[in-house]
């Protein structure tokens, strides 16, 4: 995977990582992670979430491997 041009949404944060859409707009409020401001949405560069993820960046990229592929088909059922 492409780390540069790996973005996720808010709700891709949620998922991913199982936190609240609050807490995904404080990190960016208090600058934990940056993210970019596309009309009224938020993208975050997948990158941003190693600021924030508790286990190792080998788990948290295997999780986005595996997370991105399914989500955009369709497939990824969580909300």
């Amino acid at each position: 995977m492409d780390e540069d041009v790996c973005i996720l949404s808010v709700s891709d944060v949620i998922n991913l990582l199982g936190v609240s859409k609050t807490t995904v707009h404080r990190w960016i409020k208090e600058g934990k992670i940056n993210a970019l401001k596309v009309g009224s949405q938020y993208v975050i560069p997948c990158k941003e979430l190693e600021k924030v993820w508790k286990g190792s960046k080998k788990t948290l990229w295997k999780l986005i491997e595996i997370y991105l592929p399914l989500q955009y088909h369709g497939l990824f059922l969580i909300n």
